[in-house]
């Protein structure tokens, strides 16, 4: 049962996003404010064209969630005795999502729409994230419109002012507006202080992921109001971020079944700073700014302070003190460690990394350590959260002593700073060689003492191809690093790097371009490793070529442009590029060849190595990329290409050009496998792309499963999926999207997967495959049958195997990236009359028994009769045959609400022909001695299933249980029979018949006394083999796959099973009454090869050479060996008549 609204425009069919995650929306605030019902019908929303459809349809649960958190001050709520709304689960048009809302995700618990699919995504958000990141100022709901009333949700507001991050402190927080009303629909959970726009919300198999901090909800007072004190512990909260508080609450309603199906649209904003320096690099500084004498000389331990700014990035620390001396570095005193807090606040707020990369520790100095007039560093080392080194650097001590030791780095006035390029050279000439002189200054004593110049190089800042001018590598010549890197006297140091002229043909950098840039890489290791570096640059303009130059990688000079604007490679678009005109001379001596999307700069479309090509780059050869070209009236050429959704992976920031490529049309195109005849031309693209969803989060066609006990096909997108490396399926694996149950109370898995559908992989490497941007687009049908309604399913994508129940007890389980799955509903309206619901079923005749589930509906009561349930034969034209292979009455006590669910097997012999049909009864006994009235009232066709793999499932179970060959000879290698193999099979299959034996044995490598001796003789006097010309029986050679099949119609032959024709020059197998070929076992085997008339009878007889689609996917004549499966599939069709595939 339903109600439907609608507002303005005529119905949108819904795009709907599902996710385990719940953003703040105002569409979702607009949604809350539509209490009670009268109001809809005179709500008008001024600023958009929408539809919104409610339905009524779930189960109603209370909560097992317990807030947790700090300090609050708050009174007892006074409960309303107010009755529920009714709940709506909703629908939101796509007007509305675009238009309105910032939805990050809806669960499917809340969400419900007419059961019919998605319309073509012409008006389709490019991914979740462009619809769902966005954030609306404003944190209260929508005002209504002018003349209308409204129930207003709560209003919170923070009156204790701006809270410094760095030192902590005390948020007061005051609620107003918990009416008695609103208590009565909802149930208060936590308030949070999170960054503003974050999500609350997470399903049971997620943690909350947002970085704040989580307070127990506070008690609302009679008056529908509360005050809250929230206690924010220092260095708690991450800098340079706005904050909210915000109230999450349950709704406890139909639309709000589960326990985790919660709102947080309830915000107040938090003025926040953080006044401590933004750390350029890691920085140390001390409470003290030197170490007196009378310190050294008092024999006490010392104690200093140390701050540290710029080690976010590693969690936890330890300091060494070491003295400086004129050859080598010596340490003199451990001074601990600093770790940041284990908590798992701090796990989920930071990554378990050092709070904003800042901390104070105080460290005490043993006494007689220090000596005067020395000089000392702190060594400081890193780690991160697996406990890699991350970070090793020394750091400059404050002098110690009347006369500390005089040290380049303490005259150096810079602090946290980074280092200034400069170039003696007024610009960069691409057309001459030079050597440049490249200056560094600005050296702090951090950068002084703890880095090391790595490289310089230069580029081409215009292009922005990541192929260098030159390269000076300072850390590659580490050994002479002092010849190369000179230290001025002034603190700087100067490095020479040395182009030399290359040719403009693409592979080298562009010579075409205004500005270059020289790049001074630092690295914390004097090799060519480390574990942190940077880069600072300086620009200086750089010299054209001559006007006439001829530029090898463009002979032609043919210019590109780019038509199309700019591309959204999330979403995919058209790309559109033109060619300068083009003359008769060129369009003679050249040929367009490649064409692609690629990484600015990059020569990159086909790789003459065969590697992977890069995940960052779309298109190719013009003769395999499908696009549109168009002739111009200027003799220019316009060429057109769609790049797909979610197709090209590329980094934030990363920029791209439209390349393309052309060769002299005399090369041969088998050449071109090498990139040097290849001529290059590219243009710039501007290009965006959305952000992505941090969790799973998963889009459907339609917004609930109504009817189940219908095929449901469904559309999924999926962002997020795969993003974990341990869930990446390896070589020959296909990743699985599976649906599993699961307890409402808890969100625990019940039972296996109940329906799993096989993916394929968008980018398949090697060993390996992946999801293009952990993306996927896929159609699936579930089952009828497969989903039962009111029941909560979960659904997941699995790159090697399906979860199974008690995963989620397992940290860093799969079911740690799963989303709740679309509700399940019974069919609003079921047949009146008896109606029988099966589904996908089909028996398969080469299967012993055969079992599915039949469910009816609309029965009432039979009275003085009863149901029954039964299979009946059909033939091909529909007719029923008489043959009954199952009946079973249905019990009473199994009828609830006219319905009934039972698992039915049938243990009879199918017929390979027709069909079968299932009919509902209802059975009434006679009176008065009269028989029984069986009265039809429902029927359902049920088709066989005859399939190559039921057939060799079959065949194999026959030559087993026959014991046709209990064991192969030690000579048949990998299964594949010998001579003497086929033989001995063909004599048991027979019966084992008494054979006349020989005194001496015709065939001189077998013995009389071997055992199967019989059955060679047998086989000789039956004309089915005599052996080879050299007069040797050779039983342990392999049999090819066509002398077997002339060893079947052989035995057919001897044992009066096949009348051939009189042959013109050969055993002409076969008869007058050979079937006529179809469907599958059209082939026409070729005349000539050996055995070809012995084949063709077993096409014709349909023993073997079945196709599939008119190809020979598995029974060929060519193989020189047959495998045991093979051969049992040949002896059991032979057995039942020739096989029944169609």
């Amino acid at each position: 049962m339903f109600g439907l609204v609608r507002l303005f425009s005529p119905p949108v069919p819904p795009l709907l996003f599902v996710s385990p995650e719940r953003f703040f929306s105002p569409v979702r605030g607009f949604l809350f404010t539509l209490y009670p019902l009268n109001f809809f019908t005179h709500f008008i929303y001024s600023l958009v064209s929408i539809t919104v459809q409610f339905f009524v349809d779930g189960i109603m649960m209370s909560s097992f969630f317990t807030p947790r958190g700090a300090r609050c001050r708050s009174t007892a709520p006074r409960r309303s005795a107010t009755q529920h709304h009714p709940a709506s689960t909703r629908a939101l048009s796509l007007s509305l999502l675009l238009g309105l809302s910032p939805l990050a995700g809806i669960t499917p618990a809340a969400l419900a729409a007419p059961e019919h699919p998605a319309q073509p995504a012409q008006a389709t958000p490019a991914s979740p994230a462009a619809a769902l990141n966005q954030r609306q100022a404003e944190n209260q709901q929508i005002p209504a419109a002018q003349g209308e009333q409204t129930s207003s949700l709560p209003i919170l507001r923070v009156t204790s002012g701006t809270l410094k991050i760095e030192t902590g402190g005390t948020v007061h927080v005051e609620g107003t507006g918990f009416t008695p009303e609103f208590l009565a629909h909802h149930e208060l959970r936590s308030l949070t202080i999170a960054p503003k726009g974050s999500s609350t919300y997470a399903n049971p198999y997620q943690k909350v992921d947002h970085r704040g901090l989580i307070f127990d909800a506070p008690k609302p007072a009679a008056d529908g109001s509360f005050s809250a004190d929230l206690t924010v512990p220092a260095n708690s909260l991450p800098a340079n971020l706005e904050y909210e508080v915000i109230l999450t609450y349950r709704p406890v309603d139909d639309a709000h079944p589960y326990a985790w199906n919660t709102e947080d649209r309830v915000r107040a904003a938090l003025p926040v700073e953080f006044n401590l320096p933004k750390a350029v690099l890691p920085s140390i500084t001390y409470d003290v700014s030197a170490i007196s004498e009378e310190q050294i000389a008092s024999g006490q331990p010392i104690e200093v302070t140390l701050t540290g700014t710029g080690f976010q990035d590693v969690s936890s620390l330890s300091f060494t003190l070491s003295e400086q001396g004129t050859i080598r570095t010596y340490s003199v005193a451990s001074l601990g460690e600093f770790q940041a807090p284990d908590t798992e606040e701090n796990q989920r707020i930071f990554e378990g990394l050092i709070p904003n990369g800042y901390f104070q520790k105080k460290i005490t100095i043993p006494a007689g350590v220090l000596k005067s007039g020395r000089g000392y560093s702190l060594d400081v080392s890193g780690v991160e959260t697996h406990g890699w080194n991350k970070l090793s650097r020394k750091f400059p001590f404050v002098p110690v002593g009347n006369n500390p030791a005089r040290m380049a780095y303490q005259d150096n006035s810079f602090r946290n700073t980074l280092p200034k390029v400069s170039v003696s050279s007024p610009n960069f000439d691409p057309g001459q060689d030079r050597v440049y002189k490249v200056t560094i200054s600005n050296i702090s004593p951090e950068v002084d003492l703890g880095y090391y110049i790595d490289s310089v190089r230069i580029y081409n800042a215009t292009s922005g191809e990541s192929k260098p001018f030159a390269v000076n590598d300072v850390a590659g010549q580490h050994y002479k690093r002092d010849e190369i890197v000179t230290r001025n006297a002034d603190g700087t140091r100067t490095v020479e790097i040395e182009y030399k002229v290359q040719d403009d043909d693409g592979f080298y950098p562009s010579h075409v371009g205004s500005t270059a840039e020289v790049q001074v890489t630092f690295s914390n290791s004097e090799y060519s490793y480390g574990s942190h570096k940077f880069t600072v640059s300086a620009q200086l303009p750089m010299v054209p070529p001559p006007a006439d130059t001829v530029r090898p990688v463009n002979p032609a000079n043919v210019q590109l442009k780019v038509d199309s604007g700019t591309l959204n490679i999330s979403q995919g678009g058209t790309v559109s590029v033109t060619t300068s005109p083009l003359s008769a001379e060129f369009r003679q001596k050249y040929t367009f060849y490649e064409l692609a999307l690629v990484r600015r700069g990059s020569v990159y479309v086909h790789d003459w190595r065969n590697n992977n090509p890069p995940l960052d780059q779309y298109g190719g050869f013009l003769k395999d990329l499908k696009h549109q070209v168009r002739e111009n009236p200027d003799g220019s050429l316009t060429y057109t290409f769609e790049v797909p959704p979610q197709y090209v992976e590329a980094a934030d920031g990363e920029l791209f050009d439209v390349f393309m490529s052309y060769y002299p049309s005399d090369v041969n195109e088998r050449d071109l496998l090498s990139p040097i005849y290849r001529i290059y031309i590219r243009a710039h693209i501007d290009v965006v792309q959305d952000a992505q969803p941090t969790r799973a989060t998963y889009r459907f066609s339609r917004s609930a499963i109504d009817n189940p006990w219908k095929d449901t096909t469904l559309r999924v997108e999926g962002w997020h999926v795969l993003s974990q490396a341990n869930n990446f399926a390896g070589d020959g694996e296909q990743p699985v999207l599976a649906l599993y149950e699961a307890d409402p109370a808890t969100g625990k898995m019940v039972g296996q997967p109940v329906f799993t559908h096989t993916l394929k992989f968008t980018n398949q490497q090697d060993n390996y495959g992946t999801f293009r941007n952990n993306y996927l687009n896929t159609e699936m049908t579930i089952p009828a049958g497969t989903l039962k309604p009111g029941k909560l399913y979960f659904m997941g994508v699995y790159g090697g195997g399906v979860p199974y129940p008690g995963m989620e007890d397992s940290p860093g389980s799969m079911l740690n990236d799963v989303a709740e799955f679309l509700p399940v509903h019974s069919p609003d309206q079921e047949s009146a009359r008896p109606t029988l619901h099966l589904g996908s079923v089909s028996l398969s005749p080469y299967a012993k028994t055969n079992s599915f589930t039949a469910r009816a509906t609309g029965l009432s009561a039979p009275g003085e009769g009863s149901y029954r349930l039964s299979v009946q034969h059909v033939d091909e034209q529909g007719h029923l045959t008489g043959q009954t292979v199952f009946q079973q009455a249905i019990p009473a006590d199994l009828i609830k609400d006219g319905r009934v669910e039972l698992n039915l097997t049938i243990d009879q012999q199918l017929s390979y022909s027709g069909a079968y049909r299932l009919f509902m009864e209802r059975v009434t006994p006679g009176k008065d001695g009269a028989g029984e009235s069986v009265e039809q009232l429902a029927v359902e066709d049920i088709p066989l299933k005859l399939t190559r793999e039921g057939e060799l499932q079959a065949a194999e179970r026959w030559f087993a249980d026959r014991e046709i060959l209990p064991g192969p000879s030690p000579m048949s290698w990998n299964s594949n029979l010998t001579r003497r193999d086929v033989t001995v099979a063909l004599y048991r299959l027979a019966g084992s018949p008494k054979v006349d034996l020989p005194a001496t044995s015709p065939y001189a490598d077998v013995a009389t006394s071997d055992p199967d001796y019989a059955a060679f003789i047998w086989a000789r006097q039956k004309g089915i083999t005599f052996g080879w010309a050299d007069g040797k029986f050779h039983p342990d050679a392999p049999l090819s796959t066509s002398s077997t099949v002339a060893f079947l119609y052989r035995y057919q032959k001897a044992m009066g099973q096949v009348t051939p024709k009189a042959p013109a020059s050969s055993s002409l197998p076969g008869n007058q009454d050979a079937p006529q070929s179809s469907g599958g076992w059209q082939h026409k085997v070729r005349e000539g090869s050996a055995f070809w008339r012995e084949a063709q009878w077993a096409v014709d007889y349909r023993m073997w050479g079945y196709s599939v689609d008119g190809e020979y996917a598995y029974e060929g004549f060519d193989n020189s060996s047959i495998s045991s499966g093979d051969f049992a599939l040949m002896l059991y069709r032979m057995e039942h008549g020739g096989s029944h595939l169609r």
